[in-house]
């Protein structure tokens, strides 16, 4: 009786060990993902997410500007102003080259499958955090990313 037990907390404390393992590889899959994003060994043959992140990372964290309203851009900002009367003026300042570089931080990573995780992160610029969600499957013996969405940021209630 005394074995089988010892096999069991045996193979658990193994399985535990597996996924902390995982969990770190994964972590570092993240990572190369802020250094170098474009990196094909990185994502899955089936990623279909390749335009939203690109779009992602390349998008200015400034705007997106409203559809209605004039907008004057200059080297170190953007003003727009609505066309309403007595309208708004909103501005929005352009990144400088000393502004922090982005990247992506795992917040929490959680076992779906055998092969299988979600990793929710944030992508941090500055004082900008983006609520970000990837999963991230195991590929020829690799972790690699299989999708990307940028999460709708909680509302105040």
């Amino acid at each position: 009786m005394k074995t089988v037990v010892f096999l069991a907390v045996l193979l658990t404390s193994a399985g535990w060990a597996d996924e902390a393992t995982d969990r770190v590889a994964i972590e570092a899959t993240v990572a190369r993902l802020n250094t170098s994003p474009s990196l094909p060994s990185l994502f899955t043959k089936d990623f279909a997410n390749a335009n939203e992140l690109r779009s992602f990372l390349t998008g200015s964290s400034v705007g997106p500007f409203p559809a209605e309203g004039v907008t004057i851009r200059t080297e170190g900002a953007t003003v727009v102003i609505s066309k309403e009367p007595m309208g708004e003026a909103a501005l929005y300042t352009t990144p400088t080259l000393t502004a922090p570089v982005a990247h992506f931080v795992p917040r929490s990573i959680t076992f779906i499958s055998a092969n299988s995780y979600v990793v929710v992160a944030v992508h941090e610029r500055g004082l900008q955090r983006v609520p970000v969600l990837f999963v991230v499957r195991q590929e020829e013996s690799s972790w690699r990313i299989a999708s990307f969405r940028v999460l709708a940021e909680a509302a105040p209630r």
